[in-house]
């Protein structure tokens, strides 16, 4: 709050506000709106997501022993050394991270790693990923027909209104496991 106190004296002027401008939005949502990662568009680009999607289905992963849990760890760390290349280790963002991404590229970070040490990993590294390069990103292509068959119901048990989306998606996921014959 210190920091923005000419700020805030200047927005206490009741006159300030009698014509808000998109400039004079912009600069309340740069200089007082709260946290960074609520409104800038890299924090919630397309790339932070799906590394926030990736990055809780590592989470998810640990809890429930995933069998794909190391490849979800090892897609992180391809994506952490994507980050330590030398054109975007450039960027002082990057840079300011190094050392803790460095950590994350290799398997020590990973021996006991808990879900808060994940998490933490997700808020540094979901508003760096836009910065790797385009070209380093993988180019994903597929060839395949979509087959449809005839509709048949599905008879859920013991779905109530109202219930819990993790908890039913948990029970899905057992479900699922227990009909293919892994535990």
């Amino acid at each position: 709050m210190r920091q923005h106190l000419r700020e805030v004296d200047m927005y206490l002027d009741a006159d300030w506000w009698r014509q808000i401008t998109a400039e004079k939005r912009d600069e309340l949502k740069e200089k007082l709106a709260g946290l960074p990662s609520a409104y800038k568009d890299e924090e919630n680009s397309e790339e932070a997501k799906r590394f926030d999607l990736l990055a809780l289905r590592l989470q998810l992963g640990l809890l429930v022993g995933d069998p794909g849990y190391d490849a979800l760890r090892q897609q992180v760390q391809r994506i952490a050394e994507d980050l330590l290349d030398p054109t975007t280790l450039n960027d002082p963002v990057v840079s300011r991270h190094a050392g803790f991404i460095t950590e994350v590229s290799g398997d020590d970070w990973w021996q006991d790693v808990t879900l808060p040490m994940l998490e933490h990993m997700r808020r540094v590294m979901r508003g760096l990923v836009r910065l790797i390069p385009v070209k380093r990103r993988g180019v994903v292509y597929t060839d395949f027909e979509d087959e449809l068959g005839e509709p048949t119901p599905a008879e859920l048990k013991g779905i109530v209104v109202g219930t819990n989306r993790s908890r039913f998606e948990r029970k899905v996921r057992n479900y699922l496991r227990h009909i293919r014959g892994v535990n």
